[in-house]
């Protein structure tokens, strides 16, 4: 299989069609997210605190990362030997934007929480800061008040749409055929939405583009998916099969250089 320049027709198009903007939720100024989801709480692990952890409070956050979705998922660990004696908040950045200031409950001593951002949700596959600040508006009187910040660099995992796969798929005694797709995300996060595939097929020698926009279900990494385009073909006829997949950028993708594929079926 090749990759060949846009057609002229699928490129006018896509030019009308615009990528589908994504959407950048914020906390109000001053507010906060009293439902962040939180898991439960665990004792500290032995290499957790380090050496760390007096008689009092002591939060830290211990982990930054990105779930499947794409949201922000962090870690605080209360390093101390007493519990926090009120519930406390955590602000979340992404760049310079602050995504969420999730409230968490008390939290014993020598324990920790892992808490997914309900509202921190990066929708870019480039390199993102991340930054976590564990009582942010400083309601506990800790034994080490500067270590309550973490701050990481991250990729998110996202898909990777490719055409895998076009070829002949034999019908009425060999006599016909119909064309055959293999879409596949080579990525390391899901295609989460639907998306449409643009595909142009037509016979050789001035035969007239059939238009057609199949769907492609989600897909996990890995995943691949099957379908067949409409119309049969003599197997001695010569047939051209243009296709972009995700055309309507539908979800962004780690590589959006590689949707487009061509290939000229032959006699069979």
């Amino acid at each position: 299989m090749r990759a060949i320049p846009i057609p002229v027709a699928v490129l006018g198009l896509l030019a009308s069609q615009p990528a589908i903007a994504p959407a950048q939720v914020r906390v109000p100024a001053g507010g906060v997210n009293l439902q962040p989801s939180l898991g439960p709480v665990t004792a500290v692990g032995p290499t957790t605190c380090g050496s760390g952890g007096g008689a009092g409070p002591d939060l830290t956050v211990v982990s930054v990362g990105f779930d499947p979705s794409r949201h922000v998922v962090f870690t605080v660990a209360n390093c101390g030997r007493s519990a926090t004696p009120l519930p406390f908040v955590s602000d979340v950045f992404i760049g310079s934007d602050r995504r969420d200031t999730a409230k968490e409950p008390v939290l014993p001593g020598r324990s920790m929480q892992t808490v997914m951002s309900t509202l921190a949700h990066d929708d870019s596959c480039a390199s993102v800061s991340v930054r976590v600040t564990a009582d942010a508006q400083n309601v506990i009187a800790e034994d080490n008040e500067s270590n309550n910040q973490r701050s990481v660099q991250l990729v998110p995992a996202c898909p990777d749409l490719v055409v895998d796969e076009i070829k002949q798929d034999l019908t009425d005694a060999n006599t016909r055929y119909t064309v055959q797709i293999k879409v596949a995300n080579h990525g390391d996060g899901p295609s989460t939405v639907p998306v449409t595939v643009h595909a142009q097929v037509a016979e050789a020698l001035g035969g007239v583009p059939d238009l057609q926009s199949p769907t492609v279900p989600p897909l996990a990494p890995g995943q691949s998916y099957i379908f067949h385009l409409n119309g049969k073909h003599l197997v001695s006829s010569t047939v051209d099969v243009d296709l972009f997949v995700d055309y309507y950028r539908q979800v962004v993708e780690s590589n959006e250089q590689n949707n487009v594929s061509h290939k000229t079926l032959g006699p069979h």
